[in-house]
């Protein structure tokens, strides 16, 4: 089941819902002819594996179906601010906290970074501050940086310097000893030189 699972998202994860059920249906075609039925979750017509997870929580790894959470609404609403879980926002979070729980390394190079990618209007801004709203304030920071077609290198590095503290040396870090994620939002603004770079996004790399 963890298996397939993830081929499933390793393959699909990027592919459009109709495009997912093409790759769902001929893959469940090759685990019934190799008689690995066990590991097709119990999906209901118009479903995919998409739809269900391993419950982690139990040796045997059974499907469960993954559903987002119960939304409550806050003592005070403002509407140009709520953030309301979907299907889809659960599962970005769900892979994001995976990427997140990576050790950081350097060789091979793995700093915990993620994009999430998407055509415009498809709650990729919202599901990274949802993913940001549950940090703990005592351990983890966060810093969102909006990029536009105006932004500067040297704006950018400033922003940043701004939420660290020199440690030791040239060593910088959050202050009070924390983490800090950073989320770079609309990372595809700045301008375009005539050598095809974005010179803001050079200093994310």
């Amino acid at each position: 089941r963890i298996l397939t699972w993830c081929i499933m998202w390793g393959f699909g994860g990027l592919l459009e819902p109709d495009m997912r059920k093409v790759l769902w249906s001929k893959f469940q075609e090759i685990l019934e002819e190799s008689k690995h039925k066990d590991a097709i979750p119990p999906c209901e017509e118009g479903q995919t594996i998409f739809e269900w997870v391993p419950d982690w929580t139990d040796k045997a790894r059974p499907w469960k179906k993954w559903e987002p959470d119960e939304w409550k609404a806050p003592k005070v609403l403002n509407f140009s601010a709520l953030l309301i879980p979907t299907m889809d926002s659960v599962r970005a979070e769900y892979i994001l906290d995976i990427i997140a729980k990576h050790d950081v390394t350097r060789t091979p190079p793995a700093f915990k970074s993620c994009m999430l990618v998407g055509a415009p209007g498809t709650a990729k801004t919202s599901t990274a501050l949802m993913y940001i709203s549950k940090f703990s304030q005592d351990t983890m920071l966060s810093k969102r940086l909006n990029l536009s077609s105006a932004t500067q290198p040297l704006g950018f590095q400033k922003s940043i310097e701004g939420e660290i503290e020199r440690k030791t040396g040239k060593t910088f870090c959050p202050p009070g000893g924390k983490k800090m994620t950073v989320f770079i939002d609309d990372a595809a603004m700045p301008l375009v030189n005539k050598w095809g770079d974005q010179i803001p996004n050079e200093l994310a790399r």
